[in-house]
């Protein structure tokens, strides 16, 4: 069949596959693309020369004329010369090419199959430059398109890139045939349109995660169903590609600086130089994370993002001066000193020894170009989304005149709109309050502010927090018939005990000392919690030495105490002093912990708030308990209505809250302004 060239002329196509499928291949190397662009660093000058009927300018093998036959209405035909379609045709004719420029190539010309480029410095030596390789093309009796070839241009296209002193664009051919790309309908024009986008997913940032939507489709287990998410996708991939920036060419031997970046499915890197004083990108790069990759924790998907940039640069990370890798992820910054690792850091610790770089910890609003992957402003900073709404609200007035942020003056219950979302963060994620569910972070919100639609906004924040997804799990459902214990009838009367062990060793420090459990110490009445650090090398004297200091001291004797059959509780001693001080001893079924339902749903509490806020190396839990413990007794209890603190206390506590003051204060706020403007 005849296909139409882009001159309008016909080439004529032969269907060779059952022939290439039994010819031995050759295996001569076709040029990567990225290295030939990378060799016009300090190129000002261009010449883009195209031979014409490349592939016909070398003859078959005498004899083997007829593997080539093909037969058509007109007759029986055989080629004498290469012809297109042949699966060793591009690696014979890029032999050929190499041998006629090989004195010359990768010094001031380029050459991928039938395309060359010719590129100088200045134009004194590029008229010489484009002389030699015709003269070395017409040694060969290889010939050229006039009409195709562009001489002495400070911009030509090559390879479908535009090239110019400036760096690397895509073409505006390929930028037009995206702009006119309908809306996929099949699976099959999705393939083609990320396809079409895959040559050129270097120009745009964070592809990968983008394409997520549009790749999950083509799946053969996933039903075609056209998603808003799917059309934001396209449209934003298309947008991408009609707007592209323009990349600087890598030069070895300068300074080069990577920042890189990870969501929850993708990762990916900018890679800059620095050129004439200032920093410009050389190429983006985004992969998805494979199914194990998605659960790894934060560090380490922030920490394989490093590890894939720096494979996938590896040649710019070798040639450069001076390599710096930017990371919003404080932790790596005393990854290669860090000396506990677990299997996967240490074969990565491996890879990252062969390159010498520094690793320098910005912030994410400061890696804005890797930080795009998915980064949703409503887990950012508490202090800083607040602050950013405060002034875009003051920004158009609707607060009215202020002199700091702290002198926001409310109307009525009329919470501005721009600062809701904030309101709900603060009373989310700051570590004061660790993250509650829904009911109770509506009560936290409640005692200084209202605003309409509160549930519905409190339910979406919260369902889509990054953080208590990963670190929050399911209850389980009831174990059967249990019988309900005796209720309480006054504070600090009936308490529970339970111990979480197995914990990394983290040190106390006002003393030094060393813990490696905690012991959890429950009023069955105000559901207040004590979060005590234990040894698991502690006797049950030492146990009941805690006791009396932090339970006894404070609240007196309870009348009894629930927990498991751990032997701390079930020794002679403990048995013996419980008799003695007449507390009564209640012990949960054997292998059944949750007969103490109400501790084993605190320490869950625990748990979550210590997985959210510890530090990598969880050593530094002991120090994060006394806020774990206010912020669980600061949340309402369903069971009474009230929280632990206020039930005991008939207060809620006074806590550090930032940048926003209490509705109620707005009278005393107005008499206080009022004051100012009468003296």
């Amino acid at each position: 069949m005849f296909v139409p060239k882009k001159d309008g002329k016909l080439r004529l196509c032969v269907d060779y596959r059952k022939l290439n499928d039994i010819t031995i291949k050759n295996r001569y190397p076709l040029p990567n693309i990225t290295e030939l662009r990378d060799r016009l660093s300090r190129a000002k000058i261009f010449t883009a020369l195209d031979l014409r009927d490349g592939y016909h300018l070398i003859r078959i093998a005498k004899g083997e004329e007829w593997k080539t036959a093909f037969r058509s209405r007109y007759g029986h035909y055989e080629y004498t010369v290469m012809p297109f379609g042949l699966t060793n045709a591009p690696a014979t004719f890029q032999e050929l090419i190499n041998n006629v420029l090989r004195a010359h190539l990768d010094i001031f010309v380029i050459a991928y199959l039938d395309d060359i480029l010719v590129y100088s410095e200045t134009l004194e030596d590029h008229v010489e430059h484009v002389k030699t390789v015709l003269r070395a093309l017409e040694q060969f009796n290889l010939r050229l398109k006039p009409e195709k070839c562009e001489f002495h241009k400070t911009k030509v296209n090559f390879l479908g890139y535009v090239v110019g002193a400036d760096g690397v664009q895509m073409s505006e051919e390929k930028i037009q045939v995206i702009k006119d790309w309908p809306t996929p309908t099949t699976v099959v024009q999705i393939q083609s349109f990320l396809g079409f986008l895959n040559f050129n997913r270097q120009f745009i940032k964070d592809f990968s995660d983008i394409a997520i939507p549009l790749t999950k489709l083509t799946r053969k287990d996933v039903p075609f169903k056209w998603s808003k998410e799917a059309g934001n996708a396209f449209q934003t991939l298309k947008k991408a590609s009609i707007e592209p920036p323009c990349f600087r060419i890598f030069q070895a031997g300068h300074p080069l600086r990577f920042e890189t970046d990870a969501s929850d499915l993708a990762l990916g890197g900018c890679a800059s130089q620095l050129h004439e004083g200032k920093w410009h990108p050389i190429a983006y790069y985004s992969r998805k994370f494979s199914g194990p990759e998605e659960r790894y924790d934060v560090h380490d998907k922030e920490l394989l993002a490093i590890v894939a940039c720096l494979q996938h640069w590896r040649v710019y990370a070798e040639s450069c001066s001076e390599l710096t890798i930017y990371t919003d992820h404080k932790n790596l910054v005393n990854f290669t000193t860090t000396k506990v690792l677990n299997r996967r850091q240490v074969r990565w610790s491996e890879l990252l020894g062969q390159y010498k770089f520094k690793i320098v910890y910005t912030p994410g609003k400061e890696n804005g170009r890797a930080d795009a992957l998915s980064r949703r402003p409503d887990i950012a900073g508490t202090k800083e989304v607040i602050d950013t709404a405060i002034l875009k609200v003051n920004k158009d007035g609707s607060l009215g005149p202020t002199k700091t942020l702290n002198a926001i003056l409310h109307i009525g219950n009329n919470v501005p709109e721009e600062l809701q979302e904030a309101i709900i963060q603060q009373h989310h994620d700051d570590p004061v309050h660790g993250h509650p569910g829904i009911t109770r972070t509506m009560e936290l919100i409640r005692r200084n502010y209202e605003f309409p639609g509160m549930k519905e906004k409190v339910t979406s924040f919260i369902t889509k927090c990054a953080d208590c997804q990963k670190n929050k799990h399911d209850t389980h459902a009831p174990y059967g018939e249990m019988q309900a214990l005796e209720l309480p009838t006054e504070p600090w009367a009936d308490i529970s005990m339970d111990f979480v062990t197995g914990l990394p060793v983290s040190r106390d420090p006002a003393t030094n000392t060393g813990y490696n459990a905690i012991l959890v110490v429950i009023d069955r009445f105000t559901k207040q919690a004590e979060y005590i650090p234990f040894r698991n090398d502690f006797t049950a004297v030492h146990l009941a030495h805690i006791i009396n200091d932090r339970i006894i001291r404070h609240h007196g004797i309870p009348k009894s105490i629930i927990s498991d059959r751990d032997k701390l509780f079930t020794s002679n001693f403990w048995t013996t002093l419980l008799a003695a001080i007449g507390t009564k001893r209640k012990l949960s079924t054997a292998f059944h912990p949750q007969t103490d339902g109400q501790t084993e749903r605190t320490n869950r509490t625990m748990k979550a708030y210590l997985r959210i806020y510890v530090n990598h190396q969880q050593t530094n839990w002991v120090s994060l308990l006394p806020m774990a413990q206010m912020a669980y007794n600061n949340k309402l209890s369903e069971s009474t209505g009230q929280t632990p603190f206020y039930a005991n206390h008939g207060r809620h506590p006074n806590l550090f809250t930032r940048t926003l003051p209490s509705q109620k204060t707005e009278s005393s706020y107005r008499h206080s302004r009022g004051a100012e403007g009468s003296t």
